[in-house]
């Protein structure tokens, strides 16, 4: 039951529930459900591509916000 939970909500964002099976060896215990759902989590924020943000992972574009960011502070600073 908690499997299925877990693979509609990887399915909802794109990642099938047979490679949630197959690549997590999902097995009915806390620690192997805890497992797929980090694992899930990273695939999300790190390798899936988002077109409205230029077709980069959303990890990615986090990064580059907080360097502009940080280049926008520094660039007032100086001034």
């Amino acid at each position: 039951m908690l499997f299925n939970e877990l693979a509609k909500g990887c399915v909802q964002t794109g990642l099938p529930a047979e490679k949630i099976e197959v690549r997590y060896g999902f097995r009915n215990s806390k620690e192997a459900l805890e497992l797929a759902i980090l694992q899930c989590v990273a695939w999300f924020n790190h390798q899936r591509l988002l077109s409205a943000i230029g077709y980069i992972p959303s990890a990615q574009a986090e990064v580059n916000f907080y360097r502009q960011l940080a280049e926008r502070n520094e660039s007032e600073v100086s001034t």
